[in-house]
């Protein structure tokens, strides 16, 4: 289907659905220029919290519903490959927003158990700092992440997934510093690849203990 017959598509589809706040599109590979199914679709809210999931079918569209109007970010998962985040997209309240998103289909990250060598961070790598208004209410906390480490050895913020959290004020500061973090790349027999990280991080006001990080701890 060429590109504009299928914006025609979806126009025809948007005034059926003109009363709720959806995001669609087409997945297509940006090497073949071929549509891709069977794709995850996830629609992202604010530090990238899942609100709605889908997937793509055999002709490569997909459709999310929104809560409302705002700002959202979608992120697509091929079968047996790395996530795809998109750059923000805008959406009107009652709008049925449709467009085309080119992935690269990248192989999916190793487990640390997969590699020889395992990511590890670098010295003088920044760590998150302390969210100012929780250090002065006395309130410590944890997060726990799951990201990709690159062949370079920079953290894939496109990949970032939040395991588990006790305060969304501590995420924001996870989100803000980890592409200036640095780590020296996973190998497999000499070769760099990518792996998938878990790190917990830990703020701990002196003289509490420290808060442990479990799925448990996650605050809605």
């Amino acid at each position: 289907m060429s590109h504009s017959r299928w914006i025609v598509l979806f126009t025809v589809l948007a005034s059926a659905a003109h009363a709720q706040t959806v995001v669609a599109g087409r997945v297509v590979d940006r090497a073949k220029r071929v549509v891709i199914d069977k794709v995850a679709a996830e629609l992202l809210g604010a530090n990238d919290s899942v609100l709605t999931t889908g997937q793509s079918g055999a002709d490569g569209t997909f459709s999310l519903m929104a809560p409302g109007a705002g700002t959202y970010r979608v992120r697509l998962t091929p079968p047996n490959s790395d996530p795809h985040v998109s750059d923000s997209l805008r959406v009107a309240e009652g709008e049925y927003l449709a467009r085309e998103f080119l992935v690269e289909l990248v192989p999916r990250a190793l487990f640390e158990f997969q590699v020889t060598k395992p990511v590890v961070p670098l010295a003088g790598s920044p760590y998150p700092s302390f969210p100012i208004d929780l250090r002065r209410a006395g309130v410590s906390g944890c997060v726990l992440v799951q990201f990709v480490v690159d062949t370079m050895g920079r953290a894939d913020r496109g990949t970032l997934k939040l395991l588990a959290y006790s305060d969304r004020e501590f995420v924001q500061s996870i989100w803000d510093v980890l592409p200036r973090m640095r780590f020296s790349p996973a190998e497999l027999d000499g070769r760099k690849v990518r792996q998938l990280v878990q790190q917990p991080f830990t703020f701990t006001i002196e003289g509490q203990d420290q808060v442990e990080c479990k799925p448990a701890s996650r605050k809605p």
